[in-house]
C-alpha cells in the first residue's frame, strides 16, 4: 500500500523563540536568528556597519557619548573623552560630516580620576599598582557619569557633565594662605584626610573675609596626613591664618556653554555638603532635565531638584527626594514621564515622583505637594542607559530580563509579571550579571535594541532585536572585529539623523592605553552596507614594515567583514510524532546580486542525523526555488540555512515526508 506524502512549512516569518518547545512553536516562529531582518514575512540578512569616526583619536579615551539637537535642528553627537569633548555632526540635510576640534576641560579636571585603574572581572591575589594609583572594581552598577543639556540659563545653553557621587563625610579643619592671588592655600585636617595629589576638593570656610575662597580645588601636595595645600587663584586677599574650615573630596559637574573653546567646572561656592537653602549642585551619579529644573542622583537614594531655570541652586534640605530608605536600595536610573512626573528606577523597585510648580519665576522651589509613589517593588532596573520609552510604554532591563511597562487610561504604569523577554528567557540567563550595568537599549524603525554581555563577556557582546510591527524578538545581532577571533559590542547606543532618516547609532569606546583597539572603536551607523560591517577605517597594504626583498607591492585598501546571517526554523513533525520518511526540502528565495548564496542543513530528530544540502547559489538578480532530496528518517526535521554571501531574502520553506505505519521505535 502506498502512503501518501505531506507537506509542512512556514510561508512567512515573524520572529524566533528559542525557550519554547521546537515542535511547539507557531508557524512563523524560528528556533534562531543571527543577524536576520525580518520584514512583511521575509528573512534577509542584516545590513552591514559603517563606520563613520574614530580613527582619528590615539591619545584620547572615550568616556561617553550624547546626542542632542541643536537651535538649527541639526543633530550632533557629544564625544567626552577622559579630558575633553568633540562635537560630532554626522552627514545629514545635504550638510557633509564634520568633527570639531576638542574642548578640554579645566586642568586637572577628568571624567575619570587620572590615576584610576578600571580592573575587570576577578581580581589576582594579590593585586599591586605603581604608587599613587587608586583601583575601582568593575562591577553591576551603571556608570557613574552623565550628560544632560542643553540646560537653560542666563540666556545660554549649558551641557552638564556628571562625574560620579561622593559619599566621604565632610572634614573640618583650619586653613592659612598669605595675601594676594595665584598662592597656595594650605589646609590642616581634624582627623587624617586620605587624600592624594590630584583629587578634587571642596573647600567651604565661614569666614566672610575668604568668601572667595569657597569653591573645588585640586589638591597639589599632601605633605602629611593632616595637611594639603591646593592652589587660589581668584580675587585678591588679606592674609589669613589658622581659619575654620571644611572639605570633602568630590567631583563637582564640569559645563560646557556649547561654543566657548574651554569647559568650566559649575562654582562650589556653597557646597552641597553644607546642606540647607542655595546650594552649588552636588556630585552626582547622573541628573536629568526635567520642566526646566535639574535632577541631580547625589546619593544611593537620594535626589535633588534644582528651582526653576536655575539649575545651579539646590534647597537640599526641601527638595531633597529619599527614595524609600527602608529598603536600602539603589538609584539606577531616571525616565521623564507625563503631568510633571517622571520615574525613578532602583534595583530593586519603581517609583513615580511628581514635581509641582506652583510659581514659574526664576529660582522657584518646587511646590509643597511634590510627592514619591511606589509602583512595584517587585522588579527593578539593571542598567539605566536600558531604560527607553516607545510610545506609550516605557522598557527597561532587569535581573529578570527584558521588561515593560504600560500605562493604563488614567496613565498609570503598570508591570507584567511575564517578561517581554520570555520567549527569549534561555538567553537572558546568560547575561553577565557582573558586567550589566553597562547594557544599553535604544528604540527606532519600530524596533527596540538592547545590548548586553552575554556569558564572560565583561563588555556588551550580543545586541537583541525586537520588532514592534512583528510583535516578536527578531535577530540576535553580533559584529566581527578586526582583530581575528573576536567579537565586538555595542558600549553605547544613540539615535540620529543620518542623511535622510533618524538611524541607530553604535558607539564602541575607544581607549589611549586600555583593552579595546582604536580600529574597533568609534561611532558606527547601523544596517547601512551590503557588502558587511566596515569595522575598521585603515587601510591594509602590503607588505608591513619590517619586509625582506622580494616582495610584492598592493595598495592599500578598505575592507569590510561579511555578516554572518544564519536561521533555524522550527521543527517540523506533519502533526504527528510517528516516524517519518523525509523525501525533499524546498526553500522560496529572491536575490539582489548575482553573488548571493544560502546553504541549507538539513537536522532529524530520532534518529539524530545532520546532513549538508547543498548550497543555494543565484546566477542573476531573480526569485528561485530551491528543491534537494533528504532521505532521512525521524519523527521530526528542521532546516539550518545561512546566508553567506550577500542579503537574499528567503521568503518560504517546506519540507515534504511520509508517516509511517507503525509508532515510532527510538533506534540506537
Amino acid at each position: 500500500m502506498a502512503y501518501q506524502q505531506q507537506t509542512e512549512g512556514d510561508m512567512g516569518f515573524k520572529g524566533f523563540a528559542s525557550r519554547i518547545n521546537p515542535i511547539a512553536l507557531d508557524p512563523g516562529l524560528l528556533q534562531e536568528a543571527f543577524n536576520c531582518r525580518m520584514e512583511r514575512g521575509v528573512v534577509a540578512a542584516r545590513k552591514g556597519l559603517n563606520k563613520l569616526i574614530g580613527d582619528q583619536f590615539p591619545l584620547d579615551t572615550l568616556i561617553t557619548t550624547y546626542a542632542y539637537t541643536d537651535t538649527g535642528n541639526i543633530d550632533r553627537i557629544l564625544l567626552v573623552v577622559n579630558d575633553g569633548l568633540y562635537v560630532f555632526t554626522p552627514e545629514q540635510y545635504n550638510q557633509s560630516q564634520t568633527i570639531g576640534s576638542k574642548v578640554p576641560f579645566p586642568s586637572g579636571r577628568y571624567m575619570v580620576p587620572k590615576t584610576t585603574l578600571l580592573v575587570n572581572g576577578d581580581v589576582p591575589s594579590p593585586l599591586t599598582t605603581e604608587a599613587g594609583y587608586q583601583i575601582i572594581l568593575a562591577g553591576d552598577l551603571s556608570p557613574s557619569y552623565d550628560v544632560q543639556g542643553p540646560v537653560p540659563y542666563n540666556s545660554e545653553q549649558h551641557f552638564v557633565f556628571f562625574r560620579g557621587r561622593t559619599d566621604e563625610s565632610k572634614i573640618t579643619g583650619t586653613f592659612s594662605k598669605p595675601a594676594g592671588t595665584n598662592v597656595a592655600v594650605t589646609v590642616t585636617t581634624a582627623s587624617a584626610h586620605g587624600y592624594a595629589i590630584g583629587d578634587e576638593v571642596s573647600f567651604w570656610t565661614s569666614d566672610t573675609n575668604a568668601d572667595s575662597l569657597n569653591d573645588n580645588y585640586v589638591v597639589t601636595t599632601t605633605a602629611t596626613a593632616t595637611t594639603f595645600t591646593f592652589q587660589y587663584t581668584g580675587t585678591s586677599t588679606t592674609q589669613h591664618t589658622n581659619k575654620a574650615c571644611e572639605v570633602q573630596r568630590g567631583k563637582p559637574p564640569l559645563y560646557w556653554d556649547g561654543t566657548s573653546a574651554t569647559a568650566a567646572i559649575i562654582p562650589q561656592t556653597a557646597p552641597a555638603f553644607r546642606g540647607g537653602a542655595s546650594c552649588s549642585v552636588p556630585p552626582g551619579d547622573f541628573g536629568l532635565m526635567f520642566q526646566n529644573r535639574l535632577v541631580v542622583a547625589y546619593k544611593r537614594n537620594k535626589i535633588a531638584v534644582s528651582d526653576i531655570l536655575d539649575y545651579r541652586t539646590f534647597d537640599l534640605t526641601l527638595n531633597n527626594f529619599t527614595i524609600n530608605t527602608g529598603l536600602n536600595d539603589t538609584l539606577v536610573g531616571v525616565l521623564p514621564w507625563v503631568q510633571d512626573q517622571f520615574l525613578v528606577f532602583m534595583q530593586k523597585s519603581i517609583y513615580l515622583c511628581y514635581v509641582e510648580t506652583s510659581n514659574f519665576a526664576v529660582g522657584s522651589a518646587p511646590g509643597a505637594n511634590s510627592t514619591i509613589t511606589v509602583l512595584t517593588t517587585e522588579i527593578g532596573c539593571s542598567a539605566r542607559r536600558s531604560i527607553v520609552t516607545a510610545g506609550e510604554y516605557v522598557f527597561f532591563l532587569s535581573n529578570k530580563g527584558v521588561n515593560m511597562l504600560t500605562p493604563q487610561l488614567d496613565l498609570k504604569l503598570v508591570g507584567s509579571t511575564n517578561t517581554l523577554s520570555n520567549p527569549i528567557d534561555d538567553w537572558m540567563r546568560r547575561v553577565n550579571l557582573n558586567a550589566v550595568g553597562e547594557a544599553c537599549s535604544a528604540y527606532v524603525n519600530n524596533r527596540l535594541w538592547v545590548s548586553v554581555p552575554i556569558d564572560a563577556a565583561l563588555q556588551n557582546s550580543h545586541m537583541f532585536v525586537w520588532n514592534m510591527l512583528n510583535q516578536a524578538w527578531e535577530s540576535i545581532d553580533t559584529y566581527a572585529s578586526s582583530s581575528p577571533g573576536q567579537t565586538m559590542g555595542a558600549d553605547e547606543l544613540r539615535v540620529v539623523q543620518y542623511k535622510s532618516l533618524r538611524e541607530l547609532f553604535v558607539i564602541r569606546k575607544f581607549e589611549s592605553f586600555g583593552q579595546a583597539d582604536q580600529d574597533n572603536g568609534g561611532v558606527y551607523v547601523s544596517d547601512q552596507r551590503s557588502d558587511g560591517d566596515l569595522i575598521s577605517t585603515k587601510p591594509t597594504g602590503t607588505p608591513v614594515l619590517p619586509f625582506y626583498l622580494p616582495a610584492t607591492i598592493s595598495e592599500g585598501t578598505i575592507s569590510t567583514i561579511p555578516v554572518q546571517s544564519s536561521l533555524k526554523t522550527r521543527q517540523y513533525t506533519l502533526n504527528t510524532l510517528q516516524e517519518k520518511f523525509w523525501s525533499n526540502v524546498q526553500v522560496v528565495a529572491k536575490s539582489y546580486n548575482a553573488a548571493d548564496q544560502i546553504a541549507v542543513t538539513i537536522k532529524t530528530s530520532n534518529q539524530d542525523i545532520t546532513q549538508n544540502n547543498g548550497v543555494m547559489t543565484f546566477e542573476d538578480v531573480t526569485d528561485k526555488t530551491y528543491r534537494d532530496r533528504i532521505g532521512l528518517r525521524g519523527y521530526a526535521v528542521e532546516a539550518n540555512l545561512s546566508l553567506q554571501n550577500g542579503q537574499p531574502e528567503i521568503r518560504a520553506i517546506t519540507v515534504t515526508g511520509t508517516v509511517a505505519s507503525r509508532p515510532m521505535v527510538s533506534q540506537a
